[in-house]
């Protein structure tokens, strides 16, 4: 049986969970970098303005301060907790 408190097993959890979100927020930045020239040629006036691409930019960079302030929160900079999870949660959520 496996003793899911064990402190050992806890952090080897905890390691292969900051290791596989680093991945996966990578992968989202290299995407909206990789995209940013779509966002770039509306605002100039390359393409068709359409009213909803300010959702569209709100949702995108909404979740890429998501994923930057719970990557500051797992790699253990000094930032007070509560107010910063707090303010991040608030704007995952949007």
């Amino acid at each position: 049986m496996v003793n899911w408190h064990d402190p050992d097993l806890l952090l080897k959890d905890y390691i292969a969970f900051v290791k596989l979100y680093h991945a996966i927020a990578g992968l989202y930045f290299w995407e909206t970098v990789l995209t940013a020239g779509f966002e770039l040629d509306v605002l100039r006036g390359k393409r068709p303005y359409r009213w909803t691409i300010w959702l569209y930019l709100g949702t995108r960079y909404t979740l890429f301060l998501g994923f930057v302030g719970f990557l500051i929160n797992m790699d253990g900079t000094r930032v007070p907790c509560q107010p910063f999870m707090t303010a991040v949660l608030v704007r995952a959520q949007y």
